[in-house]
């Protein structure tokens, strides 16, 4: 007996327990089918042989994950990475080595000096992880302003900028530092020559003198992601000892606070020797 499928095939009957389908356009018999004779058949899984049953006596918490190679691993939680604190721009960058992700680039900066006598006034050791603006001119920069920072190699002091993962190591002789206005920055500073060298800073107020002007400048002790403390010591500062850092807007606001009150101090002493005058 023919019987036609919907699907264009038709089956053909030899028995009850026997059948076989063929195309309908081509002809081609597609399979056979044989109804199993012992009631006792069970076809065994296709994919058994591949996958055998899981021992039931293994306890899953036990099997180890291992990531491919371009994967990533997340960081485990209580791991440095919950607690660390939000970046601060101002705060000092410990020395090589970098990421494993971060190349450097050495644009001829070959020589580093002692603090004894340095050429460039950033090439001191006293400065190493100190971060700070300047303006290069030189290689692929044309007096761009970049937040550079200083790192040490073998105990010798480079000046380096870092810009999406690339350090560039840069020429000292390209390397002009961003001094503050005696009237009106306000941010941190560090000095950059001289017994103090090193030292963070914070214009109170600002002198003149046969000299030029001169900053009076409150040393402060900084911690990473929180104000400023007062060291309780003022050094009176020509604007060329002095470097503008890079400090966030949330912490630029509340170091403003902290200094509020020798300011305004300094203002009122400033006003009373005018009137003396």
């Amino acid at each position: 007996m023919i019987r036609l499928l919907k699907s264009g095939i038709y089956r053909l009957f030899y028995s009850i327990n026997q059948f076989a389908h063929f195309d309908y356009r081509t002809g081609q018999k597609l399979f056979d089918y044989r109804k199993p004779l012992s009631p006792l058949f069970m076809p065994l899984p296709a994919h058994s042989e591949k996958f055998p049953p899981a021992n039931p006596t293994q306890n899953a918490t036990s099997r180890t994950f291992i990531p491919s190679g371009a994967a990533t691993p997340l960081p485990a939680f209580g791991s440095s990475y919950d607690s660390s604190p939000a970046w601060d721009p101002s705060s000092r960058t410990p020395a090589l080595p970098l990421e494993n992700d971060t190349s450097i680039v050495d644009d001829g900066q070959d020589l580093a000096l002692s603090s004894d006598n340095p050429t460039h006034p950033l090439l001191d050791s006293r400065l190493v992880g100190v971060r700070l603006k300047v303006v290069v001119n030189g290689g692929d920069y044309n007096d761009k302003e970049v937040v550079a920072f200083i790192d040490s190699l073998d105990g010798r002091p480079y000046i380096s900028h870092e810009n999406y993962h690339v350090v560039r190591r840069l020429a000292p002789e390209w390397v002009s530092l961003k001094h503050p206005s005696p009237t009106r920055d306000n941010g941190l500073l560090v000095v950059v020559k001289g017994q103090h060298c090193g030292k963070y800073v914070r214009r109170v107020h600002h002198r003149y003198d046969n000299m030029g002007p001169v900053i009076i400048s409150a040393v402060v002790n900084r911690s990473d992601g929180l104000p400023d403390v007062l060291a309780g010591e003022v050094l009176d500062l020509s604007p060329d000892f002095l470097c503008l850092c890079p400090e966030a807007a949330a912490l630029r606001k509340q170091n403003d606070i902290v200094m509020r009150s020798s300011r305004e101090q300094a203002r009122k002493e400033h006003a009373r020797q005018r009137v003396k005058k």
